[in-house]
């Protein structure tokens, strides 16, 4: 990792985390969950069951399905090897998630329950244009459903990230882009009124929940942050419960962190 990407990272970290509200007030509850050699990257609540998505070098992608009390229910292999990221579920039948070079396909959501390994509904949904990681490359790093609409757009370290808006029945034409959207992104979560931003990179800084307020237009206005422990990835809103999923146990062999973090937004969401 190069010194200007630390440098670029730490810099931001060190100036949005002055004044911030503190995430150990209002913890309603933590759990540490084996990772299995692979790395967590996205978190979504289909009914009482927790999906997280997780990927491993030379090893299909894979699903953790977990009960309401993070014990393990089921492994659900995804068809290739994609360093998988976010993971949203339509609140109907439809499980996405966001996979190689900038694109995101589509389950079934009785197939990922069900079955060990499962293949894509239909073709990838090709949403790269605009997209740059970290690496100069097109991808998707994270996605999120509300309503019909579905939510994704990338990380990247030198500009601020794409937030690319999308109606549910026409993924092949952008409904809106925010190309100027926040810096160092890997999840979000909203509600009809609030949209949650985690930013985070590397173990040696906090992480930070940033909650906007957004109109029909969906401008954006920041009402507050919450600093967190490092490398939080994906969010997840189920009601005023933020479920935030970690992957810094994937680095840290001493564990001394927990991997998933449910926060009491009862006050901040009002």
């Amino acid at each position: 990792m190069n010194s200007e990407l630390i440098k670029t990272s730490m810099k931001f970290f060190l100036n949005n985390t002055r004044n911030t509200l503190n995430y150990k007030d209002y913890i309603i509850d933590s759990f540490k969950i084996k990772n299995e050699g692979y790395i967590f990257q996205g978190i979504t609540k289909v009914e009482e069951m927790y999906l997280i998505t997780a990927y491993k070098k030379e090893s299909n992608s894979i699903i953790f399905i977990y009960d309401n009390d993070f014990d393990l229910i089921r492994r659900t292999h995804l068809y290739n090897n994609a360093h998988v990221g976010g993971i949203c579920y339509d609140g109907d039948s439809t499980i996405y998630i966001t996979d190689k070079h900038g694109t995101i396909s589509a389950y079934d959501l009785n197939e990922v329950l069900n079955n060990d390994l499962v293949y894509p509904k239909k073709e990838k949904i090709d949403v790269s244009d605009k997209l740059i990681n970290i690496f100069g490359q097109t991808a998707c790093a994270y996605i999120q459903h509300h309503r019909d609409l579905l939510f994704l757009g990338n990380f990247n370290k030198k500009e601020k990230s794409i937030l690319k808006i999308y109606k549910e029945s026409k993924l092949g034409k952008e409904f809106k882009i925010i190309e100027d959207f926040a810096p160092l992104v890997q999840g979000i979560a909203l509600n009809d009124k609030y949209l949650l931003v985690s930013s985070s990179f590397g173990a040696l800084n906090k992480s930070i929940v940033s909650i906007y307020e957004y109109d029909k237009e969906f401008n954006l206005e920041l009402k507050t942050r919450i600093k967190l422990p490092p490398m939080l990835e994906q969010i997840h809103l189920d009601h005023n419960e933020l479920i935030c999923l970690f992957e810094i146990n994937s680095y840290i062999k001493k564990n001394k962190y927990d991997d998933i973090l449910i926060l009491d937004m009862a006050q901040l969401l009002e």
